[in-house]
């Protein structure tokens, strides 16, 4: 990376227009209709060896302070947070910043560099309006004559997520904050932050629907969430499948079933050796614990299965509080859910009048079990079989209960930033 380089770059990207490129012993000059840009060579000499001491991952720039990664524009959610113009999100606690915003001057250099001449010439997405400015107008046509924001400006869907820390952070650590930034916006506006697998889809089109929510509330994630986990949630959030939301919300229940289940058992078999009425010198005391384990283990093939339905009902009774759900769920998913079985699994209903009932937690869990088996088996003669398209509807009416399951079991496993 040097300055001759960055030359040839200018000259490759700005050809197709009617500009003339000049450099001089302290400056290079762009010229375009009536306007003129130009940046002090030592400037950009000074921002190409910042990008050179910076690390690099995934699409993402980074030093001990900062963190810059590519977001995917065709995103709606991005394409929303761009449009409204999302102001820096501050978190004091930590002391970390966060800003949505196009690149800064170090990722547009190293963007650039990162690309070859073929693919430089392949750039649509760089198109210069006759003002001078492809972007956003800022009012600023006239007064800014940075070259190098005139690059910025007009790289238009190089949109970044800017993290900047008090404290040093390493990339595990900086991935970690950027996980909880997603999962916080994912939570807050129903639809998910992507980064931007490879840099040259920057040319593609963008399509998509509109988002309305208004991001005044929005505000700095304070913890930090297992990967996996948001991970799941990301891929159920963002795909129009009832089918793929149903597994992937699931899928986060199901991450802490043997956890939760070994601990439970763990618990009721010490409670058991424990007590005064037990007696390892009595036979029949010694056949109830063999009996207890039997039933909640069973040996296959070498290993140990749990019962499933069980451990979901635990799952449900150590991270759901049914007072919450019912204010966070919408008022006709839970008359429904109340009313009527699934139709096509037979998945129970679930009375939320009676929130004291003990048996509240085993009907939620059978009617989501029952549910997931529909979905996963398909067995000839079975009857309790989900039909892609056919059942998508009813399939439908189950995800806000799924949703919020998993949504909760994510902040209720996180940590603390």
């Amino acid at each position: 990376m040097n300055i001759d380089r960055f030359c040839e770059i200018l000259e490759i990207v700005t050809r197709r227009y009617e500009g003339q490129l000049e450099r001089n012993d302290t400056q290079i000059i762009f010229c375009f209709g009536n306007h003129m840009y130009m940046e002090d060579i030592s400037n950009i000499e000074s921002i190409i060896d910042n990008v050179s001491a910076m690390d690099k991952s995934n699409n993402a720039i980074y030093n001990d302070t900062t963190y810059e990664i590519a977001l995917d524009r065709r995103i709606d959610i991005i394409r929303f947070l761009d449009r409204y113009d999302l102001d820096i999100i501050e978190d004091c606690e930590n002391q970390i910043k966060y800003k949505i915003d196009v690149a800064s001057y170090e990722y547009v250099i190293w963007f650039l560099f990162s690309l070859d001449d073929r693919e430089l010439r392949k750039i649509r997405d760089f198109s210069v309006s006759r003002t001078g400015w492809g972007y956003r107008n800022d009012g600023q046509e006239d007064e800014q004559k940075s070259l190098l924001e005139f690059l910025r400006r007009n790289l238009r869907s190089l949109l970044t997520l800017k993290i900047q820390c008090a404290s040093m952070k390493t990339k595990v650590q900086f991935e970690q904050i950027f996980d909880s930034f997603r999962f916080q916006l994912a939570n807050s506006f129903n639809d998910v932050v992507m980064p931007l697998n490879d840099l040259r889809d920057l040319c593609m089109p963008m399509v998509g629907r509109r988002i309305t929510t208004s991001t005044s509330e929005f505000t700095a994630p304070k913890r930090v969430y297992v990967t996996e986990l948001t991970n799941q949630y990301y891929m159920g959030l963002s795909s129009k499948l009832p089918f793929v939301q149903f597994i992937s919300y699931y899928h986060v229940m199901e991450y802490y079933f043997e956890k939760v289940y070994n601990d439970d058992m763990i618990k009721s078999l010490q409670d058991k050796i424990s007590s005064p009425r037990f007696s390892i010198k009595r036979e029949q005391d010694i056949k109830e614990i063999v009996r207890f384990v039997t039933k909640k283990v069973h040996d296959k093939n070498e290993r140990y299965d749990i019962n499933e339905l069980e451990a979901l009902e635990l799952v449900l009774r150590k991270y759901i509080d049914i007072s919450e759900l019912l204010n966070n769920i919408p008022d006709m998913s839970i008359d429904y859910y109340k009313t009527y079985e699934v139709p096509f699994s037979k998945g129970d209903i679930v009375d939320f009048d009676d929130i004291s009932n003990p048996k509240l937690y085993k009907k939620m869990a059978a009617r989501i079990y029952k549910t997931r088996n529909s979905i996963i088996h398909s067995k000839s003669g079975e009857k309790a079989v989900y039909s892609p398209f056919k059942d998508d509807e009813a399939l439908e009416k189950e995800i806000p209960l799924l949703r919020y399951v998993a949504e909760e079991i994510i902040i209720k496993t996180s940590k603390l930033m």
